[in-house]
């Protein structure tokens, strides 16, 4: 039997834990005697503490902010400046400047409206980036001799994940 952890961003998993905790009590059977764990957006947290043995009373204890145990989630942040993506989509600047000059110089089906457009390709995703969300769930991991490995999970976990900038 498997489980699988909708998207939703912070406000979907809180909402997600909140159902699976009140789920185990109407059913008295623990989500973690499940054989898969499956987790897109923010059920992907919820879904990867799952799989490691992390209950959902325990995660539900966390958010409203009861925990005395060992989870403490929260202490590293899951956002930052994404400085580096915005450094690295200026470097090329020029490059993307000079393709578009020179299509529309050659009359390769370019116009100057065309060729303000390709700056948009320069602009970074966001102003912050993610790069806090492995710190953030392996720090509690770490503490219960867990892993963050996929390929050492005591149960099977999927993240399922759309690229959605094919550059």
């Amino acid at each position: 039997m498997a489980l699988v952890c909708a998207g939703g961003g912070i406000t979907g998993a809180v909402y997600e834990i909140g159902c699976l905790r009140a789920l185990e009590e109407l059913v008295d059977r623990s989500v973690l005697d499940l054989d898969l764990y499956v987790g897109v957006s923010g059920g992907a947290f919820v879904a990867s503490l799952l799989a490691n043995g992390i209950s959902p009373a325990e995660m539900y204890d966390e958010v409203v902010g009861r925990s005395r145990g060992p989870l403490r989630l929260g202490r590293a942040p899951l956002f930052r400046l994404g400085l580096g993506e915005f450094l690295r989509r200026s470097a090329r600047a020029p490059r993307v400047l000079r393709d578009g000059a020179a299509a529309l110089l050659a009359g390769r089906g370019r116009s100057l409206p065309d060729l303000a457009l390709s700056l948009f390709e320069l602009l970074p995703a966001g102003l912050l980036d993610n790069s806090g969300v492995r710190e953030f769930l392996a720090e509690p991991f770490r503490r219960r001799g867990l892993t963050d490995s996929f390929a050492r999970r005591r149960r099977p976990l999927f993240i399922v994940a759309v690229d959605r900038d094919p550059r």
